[in-house]
């Protein structure tokens, strides 16, 4: 598989896990949380569909599924919305809940190796 859709993948499994898996994977990268959140889950999907899009005509029905979770994040991301950017939101919120099952459906989708 390519490298670049390997770290997309590995991306895609946070999305999809649990809230518990998320906030230990979070805290992993900022054990005092003092300024990753929620948020980084989302750049870190932004970072990895950008160095993937090259691959887009070769993986249609994958790109489909990801362009939805990018319209998501973008819906999330309206300055109105900044509330969802919060653990608490991560945990309860039903846009992190669709992410969930977005990026699951994601996951479907990649090509297998």
């Amino acid at each position: 598989m390519d490298n670049r859709l390997s770290m997309l993948k590995e991306t895609l499994r946070v999305l999809a896990s649990p809230v518990d898996t998320q906030v230990a994977y979070l805290d992993d990268i900022d054990p005092e949380q003092c300024g990753v959140g929620p948020g980084e889950l989302a750049l870190e999907f932004d970072d990895m569909y950008r160095t993937v899009e090259a691959l887009k005509p070769d993986h249609a029905a994958l790109f489909d599924e990801l362009r939805k979770l990018d319209d998501l994040f973008g819906i999330m991301s309206a300055t109105t919305n900044a509330h969802v950017w919060t653990f608490g939101a991560l945990r309860h919120s039903e846009d992190w809940q669709s992410v969930r099952m977005l990026a699951k459906n994601c996951l479907a989708r990649m090509p297998q190796y």
